[in-house]
C-alpha cells in the first residue's frame, strides 16, 4: 500500500503542475485565448479518455496500461518545455487530459483489485496532498522559471509511475 500510495501522491504532484502551469505557458503563444485553446483541447481529451484507457486495458492489460498511459503523460510535460510552439502545446494540452483519468481510473482499479480496503478513499487522499504540495513546491523552488516546473513535473510523473507499477506489479498491499 505504501508504495502505491506513494506513486500515486507524485501522479497528483506531477499531474496539477501541468495543469496549474499549461495556461501561463500557452498565454504569450496564443494570446488572451490561451486559457480557451488549451483547455478546449484538454477538455475534449479527458471527456473521451474513459473509453479509450477502457479499451486499451481490455486490449494490452492494466500494467502495461498504465505504463502507456504516464509514458505519454511525461512525454506531454516534456513537449511543454517546448512552450513557444503552438503545435506542441496543443498536444501538451491534450496529453494532459486524455491521460489523468487513463492514471486515477488505472490506479484505483488496481489498488482495489489488490484488496485495499477503502482504495478509492485512501488513494484519492494522497493524490489530492500531491496536488497541494506540487505547485506549492514548486512556487516556491522554482518560482522564476515556468520550463522549470514542467521538467518538475515530468521527474514526478516518472517517479510515479516507477513507484506505481513497482507497487501494482510486486502486490505491495499493507492494509
Amino acid at each position: 500500500m505504501a508504495i502505491l500510495t506513494a506513486g500515486y501522491f507524485f501522479q497528483g504532484f506531477g499531474y496539477i503542475i501541468i495543469g496549474t502551469y499549461l495556461v501561463v505557458l500557452a498565454k504569450p503563444v496564443f494570446g488572451e485565448t490561451a486559457a480557451a485553446s488549451t483547455w478546449v483541447v484538454a477538455g475534449i481529451a479527458t471527456a473521451a479518455s474513459p473509453l479509450i484507457w477502457s479499451f486499451v486495458v481490455a486490449r494490452i492489460g492494466t500494467h502495461r496500461g498504465l505504463a502507456v498511459c504516464y509514458t505519454l503523460q511525461v512525454g506531454g510535460a516534456v513537449l511543454a518545455v517546448f512552450g513557444t510552439n503552438p503545435v506542441l502545446l496543443l498536444i501538451s494540452a491534450a496529453l494532459f487530459g486524455g491521460t489523468f483519468i487513463g492514471a486515477v481510473m488505472m490506479t484505483i482499479g488496481e489498488g482495489t483489485r489488490m484488496g485495499i480496503t477503502s482504495a478509492s478513499a485512501k488513494l484519492t487522499t494522497w493524490y489530492s496532498l500531491g496536488q497541494i504540495a506540487g505547485p506549492a513546491l514548486v512556487a516556491v523552488a522554482l518560482s522564476g522559471t515556468i520550463i522549470g516546473s514542467f521538467i518538475a513535473a515530468a521527474i514526478a510523473l516518472v517517479l510515479a509511475m516507477a513507484l506505481t507499477l513497482y507497487g501494482v506489479l510486486s502486490g505491495n498491499v499493507e492494509q
